[in-house]
């Protein structure tokens, strides 16, 4: 899949109305968190407020890039930092488990259909017994699209 300008995604694409405050109260109290797919840290800066060890992976070098600088505008203070990594979602291992790992804004369907199998099987490697997976997607019926609804998150819990 050809990369794409990473500024223009900063640009375009700012997420969800309410889904950092849906990642940051799911992950609050957790020790661990990885995020798939973290673009320019958006999500994963307000989760490392909640979470002391939270990592952000993404294919795309110049969104990581953007990601650490975005960390460097934080106050310290107010942020624990989180780590970065460059590295594909369908590959990527972790010698220990995280408690949680998310997938915000419909990054599971950017992954191409032969790659999403691949992926789940590295998310339930890489979590700790007991451990949640959190994802997001659009809805798939054509009305609740055309309404502009907003983010609504999927409450139940699959165990």
């Amino acid at each position: 899949m050809p990369l794409f300008p990473a500024e223009l995604y900063r640009m375009l694409h700012r997420g969800s109305p309410g889904d950092a405050h849906f990642y940051s109260t799911q992950c609050k109290g957790l020790n661990s968190v990885l995020e798939l797919g973290c673009g320019d840290g958006r999500i994963t800066a307000v989760v490392a407020e909640a979470c002391p060890h939270v990592v952000g992976v993404d294919h795309h070098p110049d969104m990581i890039a953007q990601a650490v600088e975005s960390q460097g505008r934080l106050p310290s203070a107010s942020v624990r930092n989180p780590t970065y990594l460059c590295a594909d979602m369908t590959t990527f291992e972790s010698d220990d488990p995280f408690d949680a790992i998310i997938m915000p804004f419909t990054t599971f369907f950017c992954l191409e259909p032969h790659r999403r199998h691949p992926c789940l099987e590295h998310v339930f490697k890489a979590l700790r017994p007991g451990g949640r997976f959190l994802f997001d997607t659009y809805s798939l019926e054509l009305d609740d699209l055309a309404s502009g609804l907003g983010f609504e998150p999927l409450t139940t819990m699959v165990e």
